[in-house]
């Protein structure tokens, strides 16, 4: 989304963030519509870190990516971006980590955000085993509700049926 919205056709790069083959004008086009309508922000991170462990701003990223190389993590500006936005709210929905998280040096930016959402007084529900894991690596469960099947999360969040819970419900 982050790509496109700032006009940005790097083949190399959008493969960070949408898997070949998917119609992506088409998709962020209606991402935005739908945030319109529903009088909501989408927001970007700010800054990023490479997985060449280069720091770089989102106003200068465009064109600055060397070949092969890949956004891994979210900065530091990022993580204070997110927390003043989310600050004042009562729940918080998260699906997926903010970076590689399976690379303990890429996955400090949802370890940095977590941490800071755990000090706040909300409830969290945490969708997604990979986040999920972080999550528990950091021994803050006591204030999390966790699911580890984040796609399931959305899908239900959407209404759709999920199949687990129509076999629950027919019993």
């Amino acid at each position: 989304i982050l790509y496109y919205h700032d006009n940005i056709h790097n083949e190399d790069a959008l493969e960070n963030l949408i898997e070949k083959g998917n119609n992506i004008k088409i998709l962020v086009d209606e991402i935005f519509i739908l945030a319109n309508e529903k009088k909501t922000s989408i927001e970007f991170p700010i800054d990023f870190i490479t997985n060449e462990d280069r720091k770089l701003e989102r106003e200068n990223i465009f064109g600055k990516l060397m070949k092969n190389e890949k956004i891994y993590d979210v900065g530091d500006k990022t993580i204070e971006h997110f927390e003043n936005i989310i600050r004042d709210k009562k729940f918080i929905f998260w699906n997926g980590p903010l970076g590689k998280s399976d690379e303990e040096k890429y996955s400090q930016g949802t370890i940095n955000l977590l941490n800071k959402l755990h000090s706040l007084d909300m409830r969290i529900l945490i969708g997604g085993g990979d986040t999920a894991a972080v999550a528990s690596n950091l021994d803050l469960k006591d204030k999390l509700e966790i699911c580890t099947g984040g796609g399931a999360a959305i899908e239900m969040l959407e209404g759709k049926s999920l199949p687990g819970i129509i076999s629950l419900d027919n019993k």
